[in-house]
């Protein structure tokens, strides 16, 4: 379980971002509960509510799902609409 802010304002080591981008952003999007990691804040900014994934053990392969958002950054945008 990971509670940000974990480093503050450290820098990363593998860009401008801090070391809290990047472990938000290498969580895969089945493990957030949070609806932080880059995926689903891309898919908030797209209004895209489905993300296709990848069943496992599954023949068809491509299983649909809503998004997980997170509650503020959601409400802006049913706001805006």
């Amino acid at each position: 379980m990971i509670y940000y802010p974990c480093f503050g304002a450290a820098p990363s080591w593998h860009g401008s971002s801090s070391m809290d981008d990047f472990l938000r952003d290498s969580l895969p999007i089945e493990k957030d509960v949070e609806g932080l990691c880059h995926t689903y804040r891309h898919l908030l900014y797209h209004n895209t509510r489905y993300v296709q994934t990848q069943a496992a053990g599954d023949e068809s392969g491509v299983r649909r799902r809503k998004c997980l958002l997170p509650c503020t950054p959601l409400a802006v945008v049913k706001i805006l609409e």
